[in-house]
């Protein structure tokens, strides 16, 4: 009998042990830490509303005028950084035989340059835009002389953004 009650009393045991476990172990957390490691690139976004058309007619021009020209053809700029201080360059992608004339008007962010003649060479149009995003209206001026005779050109406006 004594060998039966030790049996009964391990199985006992063993039946209580691990239900006690259970209830002790329920109310204690466990916990785990893991390293996320995030990085966020420098960005620099130019985009541009669409192209800008000029054609001069001579209407409105006196005769005995070299210079023909149309004013006030527009396009929007628009522009998105995370950088530290920048500025907004223009150029012409190639010579041109027009003289074309920018300025930036009405900038959300940043401070615009008086109007440039723009060349093959990178000017400054727009100063101090930095972790912005903002738009501006860009005005165009297109100007001919007479003795170019008539022509067709399609240089392209380049936009870039660089460190100040």
């Amino acid at each position: 009998m004594a060998a039966n009650l030790t049996y009964r009393s391990s199985r006992v045991a063993m039946v209580i042990l691990p239900a006690l476990l259970f209830v002790f172990q329920s109310g204690y957390s466990q916990t785990a830490a893991q390293t996320v490691t995030l990085q966020v690139s420098q960005i620099a976004l130019l985009q541009t509303s669409g192209a800008v058309s000029a054609t001069i007619t001579g209407a409105g021009t006196s005769a005995g005028v070299a210079t023909l020209s149309v004013a006030n053809q527009t396009t929007t700029l628009q522009w998105g950084t995370n950088r530290g201080t920048q500025k907004i360059t223009a150029r012409l992608s190639a010579a041109s035989k027009f003289q074309v004339y920018l300025q930036v008007l009405n900038p959300t962010a940043g401070v615009a340059t008086p109007q440039i003649l723009a060349t093959t060479t990178a000017q400054d149009i727009l100063l101090t835009v930095g972790r912005s995003q903002g738009s501006a209206t860009i005005s165009y001026t297109i100007q001919i002389t007479a003795d170019k005779g008539v022509v067709t050109d399609t240089p392209n406006i380049i936009f870039e953004m660089k460190n100040q």
